[in-house]
């Protein structure tokens, strides 16, 4: 079983908007649970579905939130009193609740439920261009096909005169809705969660498992999404980011952030250099144990001490002066990062200062050279992006570390799923060399995708472009074989994204 991630919604921009309690043969105490809730600020009203007419409860003109208590008519339900917290009033009284401010045992309905979450995630669109509806409608399109693929029999609806989309039946657990607020000024994804799903999230709210409910939530909410929409525009990139970063990411595996379009185009040595940073990332993010942690302006440093030799070991170093040497001259340009400040950037903390101080002890003449270093606490969670094979965590050759260097930044480059591997760009760099250098290029980059396969990193599902006698035409394929690196000029391949 997987660990369950702690989420908060504000972590992930969600919000609530709507809650629905049920409190069942409670319609005779209406006016009891109005009264208690009105000392907490919420005006009420009710809605009576036979008569179809609205009725003011309580009131007080400066109160700004409030609740409608919905009265039922079919006959297994008409004693129940459900009450509707809308938008605004759904993050009052949750905020209430998770304060301590207000407690449910209150309403003292020892049958107490909830029956209705919906939680919302809001895009902006303010980049707003001229093919923005034509690209909505196509989003549109492609969701509803991939909505209607994975749950058949489901109802799928888009209207173009409200440029929205409705997918499911809003009686089923799960009813998904996506609309544009006022002026097209945001896109709002908003998901129903209803039946016995609400019901058990409702208890951890019950139960005041706050942490537990709003990671469930998220969880249900992000993997929902994941099932029903396309991800291969813009619309989603918010989606993938946060799929991305809630998947697992094994303690074996190579980590690594989004990168800038123009960085790795400097020398050898600076390409090393990232490369060792990767390394050292993968290295801390396991290693224990932690020792003290501090606060520099509300961020928070672990600083860790290891042997510089087990650093050097994990990643299958030979031990001897020169290459002690290079490690502590690493360590000691840790601290400025002047290469690595602007261009190795998570959107998490693209401006943390990520090393403030590195101390390299060496405590007694030809004893064991300590490291003990400071890192911003970002590193050291589980959150990135991207991950690769246990592979990816050494390299063999300088070749070896160019083609994977050449594949970390295929990942890091775009926050689509789809891939773009400019792979006669990078082999054009060995154009000069000697056929044996061109064979071995073209044998590393087979073998690292081999590898991307094998560990279920990428789908087996290649786009392959090449250019023959000046015409270009494409080839797919489920595997990719040495004929395609010697073919190929660019390689779409495509990410497997995980529910969380």
């Amino acid at each position: 079983m997987k660990k369950l991630t702690n989420t908060h919604f504000s972590d992930e921009k969600l919000d609530l908007d709507y809650l629905v309690f049920n409190l069942p043969r409670f319609r005779t105490q209406m006016l009891e649970v109005a009264e208690i809730l009105h000392k907490y600020g919420f005006n009420s009203k009710s809605y009576d579905f036979e008569t179809e007419e609205y009725s003011t409860i309580l009131y007080d003109k400066t109160f700004t939130h409030s609740i409608t208590f919905i009265l039922e008519n079919d006959c297994w339900n008409k004693d129940n009193l459900s009450i509707h917290f809308k938008a605004s009033n759904s993050r009052r009284i949750y905020e209430l609740i998770k304060r301590g401010i207000f407690s449910i045992s209150q309403l003292n309905c020892s049958k107490f439920s909830v029956n209705r979450i919906d939680i919302q995630y809001v895009k902006s669109t303010t980049h707003y261009d001229s093919n923005y509806e034509v690209n909505l409608m196509k989003f549109y399109k492609e969701s509803k096909q991939t909505f209607q693929t994975k749950f058949k029999g489901q109802p799928a609806f888009i209207d173009k005169f409200d440029k929205s989309i409705v997918l499911g039946d809003r009686r089923s657990s799960y009813f998904l809705r996506i609309y544009p607020l006022e002026s097209n000024s945001a896109l709002k994804f908003e998901l129903e969660i209803k039946k016995q799903t609400a019901q058990k999230l409702g208890l951890l709210l019950q139960r005041g498992y706050f942490t537990e409910f709003e990671s469930m939530v998220s969880i249900k909410y992000f993997n929902h999404l994941k099932k029903s929409l396309s991800l291969k525009t813009d619309f989603t990139y918010w989606l993938l980011d946060s799929l991305r970063l809630k998947s697992p990411k094994p303690k074996t595996h190579l980590v690594s952030s989004y990168l800038k379009s123009y960085f790795l185009t400097e020398t050898n040595f600076e390409e090393l250099q990232f490369y060792r940073l990767l390394q050292f990332i993968s290295f801390i993010r396991s290693y224990s144990p932690l020792g003290k942690q501090e606060r520099l302006n509300d961020q928070l440093y672990i600083t860790v001490q290891f042997k510089l030799v087990d650093f050097m070991k994990t990643l299958q170093v030979n031990i001897n002066s020169y290459q002690r040497k290079q490690f502590l001259q690493f360590f000691d340009d840790l601290m400025g990062l002047p290469p690595y400040s602007q261009q190795f950037a998570d959107r998490t903390f693209r401006k943390l200062l990520f090393f403030p101080v590195v101390n390299a002890i060496q405590e007694t003449t030809n004893g064991p050279w300590y490291i003990q270093i400071a890192v911003a606490e970002p590193l050291m969670k589980n959150y990135y992006p991207f991950h690769f094979p246990p592979s990816f965590f050494v390299y063999t050759s300088t070749i070896n570390l160019q083609v994977k260097l050449s594949i970390i930044r295929s990942f890091g480059q775009e926050p689509s799923s789809k891939k773009t591997y400019l792979i006669q760009s990078f082999r054009n760099k060995y154009k000069k060399r000697s056929n044996s250098i061109q064979a071995q290029v073209k044998q590393e980059i087979l073998e690292q995708f081999k590898e991307l396969l094998k560990y279920k990193i990428i789908q087996p599902n290649f786009k392959i472009l090449i250019n023959s006698n000046n015409n270009n035409y494409f080839v797919n394929k489920p595997d990719i074989q040495l004929k395609d690196i010697q073919e190929a000029k660019v390689i779409y391949f495509y990410e497997i994204i995980y529910p969380i």
